[in-house]
């Protein structure tokens, strides 16, 4: 039997697959996509204009892996997110902080986190994803901020990481048990 946060981690998982393969398979340019009727036309002349690699879908896709899976199994896969955070402190642009004194000590993920679960995201269109984290400090102490950028590219590349080396694991060790 698995647990709720293993559920919740592969339906995650689940869901942000489908929308991939809808994008893979170009499902968008599909007659059955043509055939459909929206409630609302606006969203489908939206999708066909711009398919599944939209910003509404790069925030689900973080949210449902990294967010997710951060809060619910971090402590249970501690190498596995240190390898992500590798990764990141490799891939993030113009990044600074007043966290630490060293920006290259930064815990990317947590900072990635917190910004995307907060909702401190922006795009520079055909660029990157920009990370703004905050710790809203109180007034006799100095508040501390992150900010990074992750070039677009780099940041498919991440959500694949973060399927080969998180989810994919949780997948693995959820087989294991039955």
């Amino acid at each position: 039997m698995i647990t709720q946060e293993e559920n919740l981690i592969l339906q995650s998982y689940i869901t942000t697959s489908l929308l991939a393969e809808l994008g893979n398979n170009q499902f968008f340019s599909s007659d059955y996509f043509k055939s459909m009727s929206f409630g609302s036309p606006g969203i489908k002349k939206f999708l066909e204009k711009n398919g599944v690699g939209n910003q509404g879908s790069a925030i689900m896709s973080l949210y449902a892996m990294l967010v997710v899976p951060y809060e619910l199994i971090r402590n249970n896969y501690a190498d596995e997110f240190s390898e992500m955070n590798a990764f990141l402190a490799q891939k993030t642009k113009n990044a600074r902080t007043n966290y630490r004194d060293n920006v290259a000590d930064s815990d990317f993920m947590y900072h990635l986190r917190n910004a995307v679960a907060h909702c401190r995201v922006s795009f520079k269109e055909g660029d990157s994803i920009g990370f703004t984290d905050s710790n809203g400090a109180k007034k006799e102490e100095k508040k501390k901020d992150f900010y990074g950028e992750l070039p677009l590219i780099d940041l498919s590349a991440f959500i694949h990481q973060l399927q080969l080396v998180v989810q994919i694991k949780v997948i693995k060790d959820i087989q294991a048990k039955r």
